[in-house]
């Protein structure tokens, strides 16, 4: 069993008198504090996106694959080559991850940001049920239909959650930005290899790497793999990970502003579990949810949109062919 989940840091070039606007291509911006908020949101050149995985034992990895939104390509490239013998994936609801695991035949579970805090809103176990049967709290793709009873036993037989990954992201957070104060972006993956190999060195001994034979051994190690590290070459480091076109910047920039003025919140963002990576309609009304569905027939209109009354399948349909989708779209998104 897999868990699986990205985080991000904010952008920064430590150590550069004159950065680069990573929003602007080949204009320069000025310094900024640590606590300033970003413009956009983490799906754009802004932030350094770090795709994590975990097996059950404990063991993690942490790539710096990109910056802004995740592809299907940096899960290959990144996290898949180390994956071996997978049973089960369980990641938040992010829709590249439901492309993944179907292109993968693999079962997958699926948590909704907001599971513990939807849970609390019911009273009774019929209520439970019906925030099930929406997709508000967890469910399992490629295992066939299951009850909320069955959801829970397979859960509780299968250990499904993606608890394990939310602690390695703490451990990362914790060490980048509260002990090194934020790192250089370009950096970030190296700083994400360090702090994996010692949390997998703690998983397999038991503890953190403290005494000078394990420095040796360590040092050995890494000695065996043969790769030249030198400081002029450290020094002259690029940050080479995939950006985010100037085409698509400017879409999100466009997008954004828009939602804004739509749902009267000049502080929105968006983020991936909203389904707008690349701002196509086709693709926002085919990968998100069922219940995000719904609520978008609804806001457009769109009569029956009840599960008994109406497929998934001709909802699609329905939705697609109105003409005010992407005012829908941006109205539902504004609803978080």
């Amino acid at each position: 069993m897999i868990q699986m989940d990205e985080m991000f840091f904010h952008e920064t070039q430590k150590g550069i008198d004159n950065p680069t606007d990573v929003l602007k291509s080949g204009k320069r911006r000025k310094g900024r504090r640590r606590s300033e908020p970003s413009k956009y949101g983490t799906m754009g050149n802004e932030f350094g996106t770090v795709l994590c995985a975990v097996d059950e034992v404990g063991h993690a990895i942490a790539k710096h694959v990109c910056m802004g939104h995740i592809e299907l390509d940096d899960i290959y490239l990144n996290i898949h080559p180390y994956l071996k013998n997978v049973t089960f994936i369980c990641t938040d609801m992010n829709p590249i991850y439901t492309q993944y695991t179907s292109m993968e035949s693999l079962p997958h579970y699926v948590i909704h940001s907001q599971y513990h805090k939807n849970k609390a809103k019911c009273k009774n176990e019929k209520a439970l049920i019906r925030a099930y049967e929406n997709d508000l709290l967890d469910y399992v793709e490629g295992a066939g239909i299951l009850t909320y009873k069955q959801m829970n036993e397979l859960k509780k037989e299968k250990h499904l959650t993606i608890n394990g990954v939310n602690g390695f992201h703490s451990e990362l957070r914790r060490y980048i930005d509260n002990i090194e104060r934020g790192v250089s972006t370009k950096f970030l993956d190296n700083w994400c290899s360090f702090i994996s190999y010692v949390h997998n060195y703690k998983i397999d001994n038991g503890h953190t790497p403290s005494s000078l034979d394990e420095v040796e051994s360590i040092l050995k190690e890494l000695l065996n793999l043969n790769i030249p590290v030198r400081i002029k070459n450290i020094k002259q480091k690029e940050n080479a990970v995939r950006k985010q076109t100037a085409k698509y910047t400017k879409k999100l920039i466009e997008t954004t502003v828009a939602s804004r003025v739509k749902s009267n919140n000049p502080y929105l963002k968006f983020n991936e579990e909203d389904g707008v990576q690349n701002f196509d309609k086709r693709y926002f009304v085919m990968h998100i949810p069922e219940y995000k569905r719904r609520k978008l027939a609804k806001i457009l209109g769109i009569k029956p949109f009840s599960p008994t009354a109406i497929s998934s399948k001709e909802l699609k349909k329905k939705l697609l062919k109105h003409p005010k989708l992407k005012e829908g779209i941006l109205e539902l998104i504004g609803l978080k």
